[in-house]
């Protein structure tokens, strides 16, 4: 380009030259088609094929703009020689004396095209840009290319055959994944068919470079007490990190004692003089490295007292359990405050006070967390004693500490029925059933059934926190019923619960009809003093009885209740010479 007092001007585009099919190439593909080089600056590009030098019988000076492909309508016949000129022009003008090119055809019929293969990022490049566009080299025939792109052997997470069309370089949608390998397949096809036995390629994207993380101390622990006036600064080395920068101060975010102080890449750091004592000092480390500083780094703190690093260190105390705590796992472990200028710490652990019964004066190493081998006691109250020592002695009259162990929750335990009781007889077809309820339950399955084991009227029915089950319909009369009730809660099933049964009742029908023994039916010359006597009928409570002298009368009793009995004696004689019916209906009450 070119600049002139202020303002640009595009200069005259160079010329190009064929990529697909090369100038000189014999033997092309009577399906072939035509690629050129890009140029800078050019707008569009004048193309003029023919089958002779200069000629135009095939293209005559046509503008392809924004192109660097043409696809010829038609195939070759086979056996010409190509002449090809292609004009690169902008707004100033044409490029200026471009050189005609030229190919010649083959006798062979149209074939699919040959494979191709990137051309950038090559095969096996590493570090890779992460927003590359994908180039690939031009196949003569060509009439497209599918790309498939992904980030396993065969993969197409990123394109599946994705048909580009005509060209020869892709702008993918994202950037991809940093430092991955990117493996693609690319295949050529035209109105013959898709070229076969492509190979994929692959390359590795660049790992992008980022600030390293923030570190933490390791002496003194933030939060640690009766640190030392002498200490020093100990943290974690960061990966990556190419130094470290210290702030020290006697406030939050204060830097009265350490302002931005680069240590280098080393992790400790000395105090020129020794720290105030009985003081709160806060403390900042930020790793660096080329690319920048880590971000968000938290601020750490300890507190001084007045010994120094020759000296025993000072007492620590329980972080987990708490002393006091109550409700404590059995499975838990201990962990206490770090204790500074301490080279280690003994534990003992006992069920009573000065007690060692679990541990006794242990050397747990420098560590401030113990993992007990088994479970605690439960419901127990356990006494803790630790004491920190360093190459001078141990801390002195440090205090014991304790805590009270949980009643672990257990599964419930079985329940039995209060209604109806088991083993209960002529119990109502309509019964509900209710149980006594347990008091770690969370609720109970139900089964009901007509033999042992059985489940064909409830089957395992969660019942929830109840303790009455009204059944949907009515027992079978005159069953044994079998009933399993089994309580749980989070911790599981009761165990070996009993099944227990009841007997339904018998429900009571009318009685049938019962007939006279004396007199008996169509008896004559009957006293007319007689009684009546009857069959008894079992399931009767009792009989009405109607008497009269026509079929359906009533005028000597009319459907008189005589009670349970299967006698009647009259109040007074029979009429003489009358026939008598005597209707008898047992009742049932």
């Amino acid at each position: 380009m070119v600049i002139l007092s202020g303002y640009s001007r595009l200069s005259h585009p160079e010329c190009t030259q064929l990529v697909a099919p090369l100038n000189g190439e014999v033997d092309v593909p009577v399906n072939t088609n035509l690629s050129w080089e890009p140029v800078l600056y050019a707008h569009e590009y004048f193309l003029t094929v023919g089958t002779t030098p200069g000629g135009n019988d095939i293209v005559n000076n046509q503008a392809i703009v924004n192109e660097t492909s043409y696809e010829f309508p038609s195939e070759f016949s086979g056996g010409e020689t190509v002449y090809v000129t292609i004009i690169p022009s902008n707004d100033t003008g044409d490029a200026i004396a471009c050189a005609e090119e030229s190919f010649t055809i083959a006798s062979d019929p149209p074939a699919i095209p040959e494979c191709t293969n990137l051309s950038s990022p090559l095969s096996g490049a590493i570090d890779v840009k992460v927003d590359t566009d994908l180039f690939r080299n031009p196949v003569s025939n060509a009439d497209g290319y599918r790309l498939t792109v992904g980030t396993t052997l065969g993969g197409n997470d990123i394109l599946n055959a994705f048909d580009v069309g005509n060209t020869t370089t892709y702008d993918l949608a994202a950037d991809l994944p940093e430092d991955t390998v990117i493996y693609v397949i690319i295949v050529p096809y035209n109105e013959q068919g898709d070229a076969t036995g492509c190979i994929e390629e692959s390359f590795r994207t660049e790992l992008i470079p980022v600030p390293p993380v923030c570190t933490n101390l390791t002496s003194p622990i933030t939060g640690t007490t009766n640190v030392p006036i002498d200490t020093d600064l100990t943290w974690n080395t960061v990966d990556g990190a190419t130094g470290y920068i210290v702030n020290v101060g006697i406030t939050q975010g204060g830097i009265e004692i350490a302002n931005g102080i680069d240590v280098g890449n080393t992790t400790t750091y000395s105090f020129s003089q020794n720290l105030q004592g009985n003081r709160t000092h806060y403390v900042t480390i930020i790793p660096y490295k080329d690319v920048g500083d880590a971000v968000g780094c938290t601020e750490e703190n300890f507190r001084t007292g007045t010994s120094t690093m020759n000296n025993p260190p000072q007492c620590t105390s329980l972080v987990s359990p708490l002393n006091g705590a109550v409700n404590v796992s059995i499975g838990t472990d201990i962990s206490w405050n770090a204790a500074a200028n301490t080279d280690g710490y003994y534990l003992s652990v006992g069920t009573s006070s000065g007690a060692t019964d679990i541990l006794n004066n242990v050397d747990v190493g420098n560590v401030t967390m113990y993992n007990l081998t088994s479970d605690l006691p439960e419901t127990t109250t356990i006494f803790v004693h630790i004491i920190p020592y360093n190459s001078f002695g141990s801390a002195s009259s440090c205090t014991e500490e304790s805590f009270t162990t949980e009643t672990p929750a257990t599964a419930p335990s079985c329940t039995s029925l209060t209604t109806p009781l088991h083993n209960a007889t002529e119990v109502s077809i309509s019964t509900d059933l209710t149980w006594n309820s347990v008091s770690n339950a969370e609720g109970y399955y139900l089964t009901v059934g007509t033999s042992s084991g059985g489940n064909e009227i409830l089957n395992n029915v969660d019942t929830g926190n109840v303790t009455t089950y009204d059944l949907a319909s009515d027992l079978p009369e005159a069953t044994t019923i079998f009933v399993s009730i089994v309580p749980y809660n989070s911790v599981g099933n009761a165990a070996g619960c009993i099944e227990e049964t009841f007997t339904t009742e018998t429900l009571a029908t009318a009685p049938n009809c019962t007939y006279l023994t004396a007199p008996i039916q169509n008896a004559t010359e009957v006293s007319i003093s007689t009684s009546l006597s009857w069959n008894a009928i079992t399931n009767a409570n009792g009989y009405y009885l109607t008497v009269g002298t026509t079929s359906g009368g009533n005028n000597i009793l009319d459907n008189m209740n005589v009670g349970n009995v299967t006698t009647y004696s009259f109040a007074s004689d029979l009429p003489k010479r009358l026939p008598f019916l005597y209707p008898l209906s047992p009742i049932i009450r």
